[in-house]
Formats: structure tokens, sequence, C-alpha cells
């Protein structure tokens, strides 16, 4: 999906780290109580859980602003279509080793 897209290799760690990031979010979050089971009272989010959830959701942010605002952006007409292809491009990358 990458093809038609040349992105600079600082580019592609810059997405390598905020997938990593993501996947730390959505670990903390399988381990969350549903919301359900919290309103009705039968479960609640330790602080620790609730402490540990707010560091992932900030690493994540900090990963996505360095992302988004990379200048190559600008060069590009198409910005939907690369921020796809590049994080193709970062996921085979990193399967590959």
């Amino acid at each position: 999906m990458s093809v038609g897209f040349e992105f600079p290799e600082e580019l592609g760690g810059l997405q390598r780290r905020r997938d990593a990031a993501e996947a730390r979010v959505r670990y903390v979050l399988s381990r969350l109580p549903s919301a359900a089971d919290i309103v009705e009272g039968r479960a609640e989010v330790s602080p620790a859980l609730s402490e540990e959830m707010a560091k992932v959701r900030r690493d994540e942010s900090d990963r996505v602003m360095p992302l988004m605002q990379h200048d190559w952006w600008s060069t590009n007409g198409n910005r939907t279509t690369a921020k796809a292809a590049l994080r193709e491009a970062a996921r085979s990358t990193s399967s590959r080793g």
C-alpha cells in the first residue's frame, strides 16, 4: 500500500513507536472491568490501574504529536491515504524484524 509514497525512515520509526504506545493502551483497556459492571457497582477501577491508564494515554499522546507534526506531511497532497500507507509500511517493517 505504500506504493507512491517514499517515507523518511524517521517517520517510520515515529509510526512504530506510536503503534507500540497504542498497543499498550489496548492492553491496559483490556484489564479494565466493563462499564456496565462499574455503573452497577459490581466492579471498580483500582487507583493503580487508573494511574497506569493515565500514564499509557499520556505516552500515546506524546508519540502522536511528533508523528502528526512531521514536516513530511506538508509535502503530500493526500494525507489520509498516506497515513494508511505509512501504518502498513511500519507494520510490515516491524514484522520483518
